[in-house]
């Protein structure tokens, strides 16, 4: 490829970007504004319009795109409750930005992969597919960001709410809920008074119980099904003036808001401890092809490692492992509840009739230990089954094999290649009068090495290789020519014949496969370890409902339990079985779900709630009022001691990549180079002894 078309290339790569950038700048220009609380509409021209509504018809229909706009767009449903054209609108933006960032970096790197004919005459790919996988994480992250973002700046506006605007509206109005909220609907920024105008809706509702479980599908978060919670029952049973003047209700909103910005202030500290972690984490990927191009001009006897078996083992390794540590940094930031999965390809593959009698055998083999995996499976919100998690590892460990073995492959045919085409190294230490000279010494090598590939030579054919060179039709006659030549050409065909498929590589691969197997399982009891704080604070909401409901009369245990599936998400299919079993023994479902799990906290609230019908809910639950400034206290020690033990995680998991390529890709090579060196200098100090 001519230099002329390289620049080309990179031309209209980077016109590409340019336009792209330009054009959906242009589409962003103009701002989202409400007309009024409850509808949406688009200020700017029809031609802008046009752009964005096509733009969604492919986000929409497109294969490729349709599942993630798809979650985009619900998460955005909750977040922005405006019509349904500004929802698909907003998640075309939110796309479009993803998109964006994603195709400059992927047009950097490309740039970078064809401009790399500069310096060694060829595109390198390495660049282009980490440009690909860079790009797809790039766009995930910056549309979670951007949804994230939102979400941060609702709960900011939701505080403001509750304190600043809910509670002296409830007090002006003397106590009516519905007048409180609809006065302040209209003072309130654009966001929260969507929000705002729902929640005076399921207060409106002529039948409020059942408006405020259809609510608790669509509210944003469990902090909007805590205010819907407090309503309720203040509309159904009355406020109810306690001891220290405050109302019941307004003592739950004070709870509330407390925890409210308690969790704001955790993501606030958790963004600044994750900040630049994904820079280091990545920094070994874009190194290695800077590394090997520095070894190969200062250290050219190193390119044997990184064209050869080892070093492609070892880029396989760095890779996997940079991609994989970025995962878990993901996972470790992630404090939001998992999307709940119902369906995946795994399921598909594992309700095929010719599959599904062999799962169903090994899940009866295995059933204490994978009954164990099925429950952490949707703990973290993977409700694919345990069959589907089976298929997974088995195709997991079939990929890794059959990836480990191609691997090898492409290393013995490039291995290959290179012992009997490659001579561009062998000859930099001879000094040529002129470039000629070493362009026919790397001519006539190639040329014997094939001629002699069926041949295993020997240092004692040295002569007979001497005699065929000077044979050659070229300039190559003196024995200072010669005898590198012949050297160069016994050492290729040497290297030839050593290159095989040897039976330790199926080692490797079995190895691999295992690792890959165990993967899945891995990564969930990561997953699960790094969630288990979120088991308390879903415990937290269920003592807050318990404070909210203790004050009142009337309230049932039932009641409370159909209030904690609501907020439930952990625990939601144990208390949903335990509500459907309530009525056919009390006591028994209540204690079936203290036995769902092990934490101290969840099992003192089953505890409370199997006491309420001897002591009442008052006095079931007096101790969480009682120690309420030390659960308080608690849970602040607890934020504090999370977010520290997830920074370090985060930092040791971060920097695992970097120490992984300076030790494998930079170390591992100086080392077998310097070991070489040693030998060389040993047996010349043999020779002259």
């Amino acid at each position: 490829m001519s230099i002329s078309m390289v620049i080309k290339i990179v031309i209209a790569i980077w016109a590409v970007i340019i336009a792209a950038v330009v054009a959906i700048r242009i589409v962003n220009k103009n701002k989202t504004k409400t007309v009024q609380a409850g509808h949406m509409e688009m200020v700017g021209n029809s031609n802008r319009k046009n752009r964005l509504f096509t733009l969604y018809k492919i986000y929409k229909n497109n294969a490729i795109t349709r599942k993630t706009f798809s979650k985009v767009e619900s998460r955005i449903r909750l977040l922005y409750p405006a019509d349904e054209i500004s929802i698909h609108l907003e998640a075309t933006k939110t796309m479009n930005r993803g998109f964006r960032r994603a195709g400059i970096v992927f047009g950097i790197l490309t740039s970078m992969g064809v401009c790399n004919v500069f310096l060694v005459k060829s595109i390198d790919f390495y660049y282009i597919l980490l440009g690909a996988i860079l790009a797809w994480r790039i766009f995930i992250r910056t549309v979670k960001g951007r949804l994230e973002q939102a979400e941060f700046r609702l709960l900011k506006q939701y505080s403001n709410f509750l304190f600043n605007d809910l509670v002296p509206s409830y007090q002006k109005h003397h106590g009516h809920l519905d007048e409180a909220i609809y006065s302040v609907i209209d003072e309130l920024p654009t966001l929260m008074a969507l929000h705002a105008t729902r929640i005076y809706d399921v207060v409106k509702s002529p039948k409020l119980e059942e408006a405020a479980a259809a609510y608790a599908d669509y509210a944003p978060n469990n902090f909007f099904t805590s205010l819907v919670s407090l309503i309720v029952p203040t509309k159904l049973y009355g406020d109810k003036t306690l001891e220290d003047g405050k109302t019941t209700f307004i003592k739950g909103i004070m709870n509330l808001n407390k925890q409210l910005n308690e969790e704001l202030l955790m993501k606030q500290r958790l963004d600044a401890a994750f900040s630049s972690l994904s820079i280091i984490t990545l920094s070994g990927v874009f190194m290695m092809p800077m590394l090997r191009w520095f070894f190969a001009h200062f250290f050219p006897q190193t390119t044997t490692f990184f064209n050869g078996t080892t070093g492609i083992v070892v880029e396989l390794i760095i890779f996997i492992v940079t991609f994989l540590c970025d995962y878990l940094i993901d996972a470790l930031k992630n404090t939001s509840k998992q999307e709940i999965r119902e369906h995946s390809v795994w399921e598909k593959l594992a309700n095929r009739p010719a599959l599904s009698p062999i799962l169903n055998v090994q899940y009866s083999r295995h059933f204490t230990v994978l009954n164990r995996i099925d429950r952490k499976m949707k703990a973290t919100g993977d409700h694919t089954g345990i069959k589907a998690y089976m298929v997974e590892c088995a195709a997991y460990a079939l990929i890794a094999f059959v990836v480990v073995n191609v691997f090898f492959g492409t290393s013995l045919i490039s291995r290959t290649k290179i012992a009997l085409n490659d001579f561009s190294n062998d000859f930099t230490n001879v000094i040529v009068p002129s470039e000629t000279y070493k362009k026919q010494m790397e001519a006539i090598s190639t040329t014997l090495t094939y001629q002699y590939k069926g041949e295993h030579l020997t240092d004692d054919d040295i002569d007979r290789v001497k005699d065929d060179i000077r044979n050659e039709e070229s300039v190559i006659k003196s024995d200072e020519y010669v005898t590198p030549t012949a050297e160069a050409i016994i050492a290729h065909n040497k290297d030839f014949h050593n290159v095989y498929f040897k039976f330790w590589y199926e080692f490797i691969a079995i190895l691999a496969a295992v690792v890959a197997f165990n993967t899945p399982k891995n990564l969930l009891s990561f997953k699960a370890k790094a969630m288990e704080m979120g088991k308390e604070d879903e415990v937290n909401s269920f003592n807050l409902l318990a404070t909210i409901f203790m004050d009142m009369d009337g309230i049932k245990v039932e009641t409370l339990l159909e209030w904690m599936e609501r907020f439930s998400y952990y625990y939601k299919e144990a208390i949903v079985e335990c509500i459907v079993t309530y009525p056919m023994g009390k006591t028994k479902a209540l204690n079936k779900l203290k036995d769902y799990d092990t934490l101290d906290t969840f099992q003192r609230f089953i505890e409370s709630l199997l006491n309420i019908d001897e002591v009442g809910m008052k006095k079931a639950f007096a101790d969480i009022e009682i120690q309420q400034d030390f659960y308080a206290e608690k849970r602040k020690a607890d934020n504090e001691t999370l977010i520290n033990r997830k920074r370090n995680a985060a930092n040791t998991i971060g920097f695992i990549p970097f120490y992984a390529t300076m030790a494998l890709w930079m170390g591992l090579p100086m080392g077998l180079y310097a070991y070489s060196l040693f030998k060389q200098f040993s047996a010349q100090i043999s020779s002259l002894m």
